[in-house]
């Protein structure tokens, strides 16, 4: 199932490139779900989808740091109280 999400991801990914390398950028289509969309948005939310992982890992750095901080206050503690 893997395979086959990356298989179709990459496709499309393709798909995209080569629709702005022809000129037809902003030439639109319906998704699975008949939202019109156009290929520029699509690279643009693709693009977007490593900035969405690195602010949600650093989000979880700072509560990780955050959590080592106060036991260290506080001591270890159980967490399920």
């Amino acid at each position: 199932m893997v395979i086959a999400s990356v298989f179709g991801l990459s496709s499309m990914l393709y798909t995209a490139v080569q629709m702005v390398r022809s000129g037809r950028r902003l030439e639109t289509y319906h998704t699975f779900w008949l939202v019109e969309f156009n290929w520029i948005g699509f690279l643009v939310v693709f693009g977007l989808i490593p900035v969405a992982l690195l602010v949600g890992l650093a989000f979880r750095l700072r509560e990780r740091l955050q959590w080592g901080s106060l036991e260290k206050q506080y001591g270890d503690r159980d967490r399920n109280v």
